[in-house]
C-alpha cells in the first residue's frame, strides 16, 4: 500500500471494501487494533 498515507477510495464501493480488508489484515498481521 505504497500511497496508503495520500489515498482516500470513495468509490466503486468494492474497491473500498478491498482496501479496509487489507488493512485489517494488515492491523492484524502486527497485533494492532482499530
Amino acid at each position: 500500500m505504497q500511497y496508503a498515507p495520500d489515498c482516500v477510495v470513495v468509490s466503486p464501493e468494492p474497491v473500498r471494501e478491498r482496501v479496509k480488508e487489507e488493512l485489517r489484515s494488515l492491523l492484524e498481521q502486527y497485533d494492532m487494533q482499530i
